[in-house]
């Protein structure tokens, strides 16, 4: 994780913190108002995009001067840039369906500051902490609120945080803006959500940044963690690592998946009740989904191999993977979080048999069991407590996905066991049974052992390739 990942954290979570006292005190106060903690102090000009969804504010002189600025006043080039792809994310907004951020001006009371007109107001100011916020201000009086509000950029960019200042107003601007977006469905979005969906949005819009990428190493260097966890301090960028599961619906089913799940979410009790009732329309069981973004998360880093799946999945940090014994019997006995995962290698060089079994008092995690070495059919095999599956060296390596869904913590508990002649235990390797979830025979290189499973999974949807 580079250095500049971190500090943007600290440095959003900051600058949030310190506003909370004006928005709440004093709604529609805007930096152009002398009672904003942020106040310009000076009188302010605004830019008018193009394509008139944005009009951005800022000074030419004291503290919030945007640099650049010519001797005759010209307008600052970082306020044309943001006037620029403001409209290019407003454009991009619409295109894939989703609802555009509240209108302040049809909101507001005659006596607010609304910018003056309807468009969405960007302010460029010299952030303390931080490079970008969006602000809510007044909101719909029905249950759940929505809210309309403006944003606040960084004035410079400096130091630069970024690769280039375009890529910095690109990222930041399309982040803050989705923010937007997430408040004209409710106002209450979980962290988790809110800036999960809101990093997976900048590589939506704008592939060609690395920001994204560098985020998501927040879930992958602690996938054993619950996706909706709560943030843990200021410094915890987790919540954002979280856009690899929006990431994972845009893949398989495309952005239109995720304007989904946000319109269910308005009329839902939770986030999460919006994402259940969204898979089940698209599983068998909405755990399916949940085991389904272990597979593919697996198949990252080092491990990630040619075809379907995360487009250029090496980009991303890979999970922690366990090794077991391919040898000599163990236990793999693990906690696994609600909306969590783990995940096992077994180089197995003697025929061997793997079997989960019930860890008492508390419900089984889901097992996938990946055949990794080269065989004539791909796919995967989901295993239930009690079944028995026979593994030998021409399996290997062999991969261990425990998942599972949403509503509780469970744990993983399977035996593996040298495969004596005779063997006590029933020899069902689950192939010639119905049922059992997305399983399917036959093993298959992890290059393309993953992928065979979405027909079965998906219930007939195809899979989208991206990129």
């Amino acid at each position: 994780m580079q250095r500049y990942a971190q500090q943007r954290i600290v440095a959003a979570a900051l600058a949030a913190a310190a506003l909370v006292v004006g928005v709440s005190e004093a709604q529609a106060l805007r930096p152009t108002n002398p009672g904003h903690p942020q106040s310009y102090g000076v009188e302010a000009r605004y830019l008018d995009s193009t394509g008139g969804h944005v009009r951005v504010w800022y000074v030419t002189e004291g503290e919030h001067r945007s640099p650049r600025v010519a001797e005759d006043g010209e307008t600052p080039e970082i306020a044309d840039m943001v006037a620029e792809v403001g409209d290019d994310v407003f454009e991009a907004m619409a295109t894939h369906g989703f609802r555009l951020p509240l209108v302040d001006s049809e909101l507001y009371p005659t006596s607010a500051d609304d910018g003056g007109d309807g468009r969405f107001d960007i302010y460029l100011i010299n952030f303390e902490a931080g490079d970008g916020q969006f602000v809510p201000e007044y909101c719909t009086s029905e249950s759940p609120e929505r809210c309309a509000g403006y944003a606040m950029l960084d004035h410079a960019f400096m130091p630069l945080y970024y690769p280039s200042r375009e890529l910095a107003v690109k990222i930041v601007v399309s982040h803050e803006i989705f923010h937007a977006v997430q408040a004209a469905y409710r106002a209450d979005w979980p962290g988790w959500a809110s800036e999960g969906s809101a990093s997976w949005y900048e590589e939506l819009v704008y592939p060609e940044q690395d920001d994204f990428e560098r985020l998501t190493g927040y879930y992958f260097e602690d996938s054993a963690r619950s996706l909706n966890d709560r943030a843990r301090g200021p410094s915890d960028g987790f919540s954002y690592g979280a856009g690899i599961f929006f990431y994972f619906l845009d893949v398989v089913f495309g952005p239109e998946m995720i304007v989904a799940v946000a319109e269910r979410f308005a009329t839902s009790e939770t986030i999460e009740d919006a994402l259940q009732a969204e898979l089940l329309d698209n599983f068998s069981e909405a755990d399916d989904a949940v085991e389904l973004f272990a597979i593919y998360n697996l198949f990252t880093g080092e491990l990630a191999g040619e075809g379907e799946g995360y487009p250029q999945a090496e980009r991303f940090a890979g999970v922690e993977v366990v090794e077991l014994p391919g040898d000599g019997a163990f236990n793999w006995e693990q906690n696994v979080d609600a909306f969590s995962a783990r995940f096992a290698r077994w180089e197995v060089t003697v025929p061997m048999t793997l079997t989960p079994v019930e860890a008492e008092g508390w419900p089984a995690a889901r097992l996938a069991l990946i055949r990794g070495g080269q065989q004539e059919n791909d796919g995967y095999e989901s295993l239930e407590v009690g079944d028995t599956v026979e593994v030998g060296p021409e399996d290997s390596p062999v991969y261990l996905v425990a998942s599972q869904g949403l509503e509780e913590d469970a744990v993983i508990s399977a035996q593996g066991r040298v495969l004596r002649e005779d063997p006590q235990v029933p020899s069902n390797d689950g192939r010639d049974e119905e049922g059992g979830g997305c399983s399917q025979a036959g093993s298959g290189s992890t290059s393309g052992v993953v992928w065979a499973l979405l027909g079965l999974c998906l219930m007939g949807r195809r899979v989208r390739r991206k990129r």
